[in-house]
């Protein structure tokens, strides 16, 4: 029973940090907008990812099955870091305990916070590859406490429905 409670508290731990860093990374969004600092039409889509963020930890932390899919999408994106001459990715929302290999310093960041750098054919940017360490950890710890299909086959049809979603 003890262990139940934990999940749980667990599970609205890592959904709370969905809403807050939403929540603060839509904030910087609309303050780098308000103060002219880069237009709207530019950051809309991160504006969307960062509201995205805090609506599907609303929907993690009342238990919607459309939330704990959307929680693991989530902390996957935010697992991957990369920086290439043609390419920058790195996303996440909360906290990131980040671990990097190539031309940067430190190899080894924590922050807490937003952040959303998508770049294609960028020029000039250092090489370097990582991960990060919290999201991987947050990813699989939601995919281990996700909700199952019942094996009941008197649930009327819950375990095809539940998988087609």
């Amino acid at each position: 029973m003890q262990r139940a409670g934990s999940d749980v508290k667990g599970v609205k731990f890592l959904a709370a940090l969905l809403v807050l860093g939403g929540v603060f990374g839509a904030g910087l969004v609309v303050f780098f907008v308000l103060t002219g600092q880069i237009g709207l039409l530019q950051l809309s889509p991160v504006l969307a990812l960062f509201g995205f963020a805090a609506f599907a930890g609303v929907r993690l932390w009342q238990g919607h099955a459309r939330g704990w899919r959307w929680g693991l999408i989530l902390y996957a994106m935010q697992i991957p870091i990369l920086s290439t001459s043609g390419l920058v990715y790195e996303f996440y929302v909360g906290p990131a305990i980040e671990v990097l290999a190539g031309s940067v310093d430190p190899h080894f960041k924590l922050e807490f916070g937003a952040n959303a750098q998508f770049y294609l054919g960028a020029t000039g940017a250092s090489s370097y590859s990582g991960l990060n360490l919290f999201a991987l950890a947050a990813f699989c710890y939601l995919f281990s406490k996700r909700p199952r299909p019942s094996a009941d086959p008197n649930a009327l049809g819950t375990a095809g429905t539940a998988a087609s979603r």
